[in-house]
């Protein structure tokens, strides 16, 4: 079985064309992490996309905690700023999953990062 920072668990298996920066680096435990994230050269979206953020336990497969960001849709790029969500207090170490998806082409992109404090 596949660890959540796979990707490959949710059958996300596109190459990755996007860039993810966070502050603070690394993220304090508790405070709010500003994310930003960009990414190009997409097939037209469909009318409904949107960021998913997960954070999943060590070796979960169901996040403990997540967000979904709805974005704007009809479009071949993104680019995301400051977006702020808050880290759980739930653990002390996690990843982080951030996926784009859509309903027509499903999972487009996945990136994950490991924290621990």
């Amino acid at each position: 079985m596949g660890r959540p920072q796979d990707c490959k668990l949710f059958s996300i298996d596109s190459p990755t064309n996007s860039m993810v920066t966070f502050t603070p680096n690394p993220p304090l435990f508790g405070i709010p992490i500003s994310f930003n994230y960009s990414i190009s050269n997409l097939s037209t979206t469909s009318r409904s996309t949107a960021l998913f953020v997960g954070f999943f336990g060590d070796g979960d497969v169901v996040p403990f905690d997540s967000h979904v960001i709805q974005l704007q849709s009809n479009v071949t790029e993104y680019m995301l700023t400051d977006l702020y969500i808050n880290t759980p207090l739930h653990s002390t170490s996690y990843t982080t999953m951030l996926a784009l998806a859509d309903d027509v082409n499903g999972f487009i992109d996945c990136v994950t990062f490991e924290f621990q404090f």
